[in-house]
């Protein structure tokens, strides 16, 4: 809700409401779903170079069946190809908008 609500402050050329700027600050944006339960960890890294991190850890990783590295690995390249696609459009669609960004952007 908080992305069309961005979305559609932007194409009005205003800036979203307070009550939204603070839930967007508070939310976490990335968590470790590796155990029981999700857990909301800071990120300091650039998105590249925490998928560069992922993909050597993947190679050095041994798993139990003969299969699973070949998944594993075609299961990372869609995820880059998902999240990247979906970049590239948000970019294009943006470009094509006429929106603009606020100046403390």
């Amino acid at each position: 809700h908080l992305t069309a609500a961005e979305r559609q402050q932007a194409e009005q050329g205003k800036a979203l409401p307070e009550r939204f700027r603070r839930a967007q600050a508070s939310r976490a944006k990335v968590y470790d779903i590796a155990g029981d339960a999700p857990v909301a960890r800071e990120c300091s890294l650039p998105p590249r170079d925490v998928l560069d991190e992922a993909r050597r850890a993947i190679e050095k990783a041994r798993f139990t069946g003969k299969a699973d590295d070949v998944m594993v690995q075609q299961m990372l390249a869609e995820f880059e190809w998902i999240v990247g696609s979906t970049f590239e459009q948000a970019l294009e669609d943006h470009a094509t908008s006429g929106a603009t960004l606020p100046p403390s952007a």
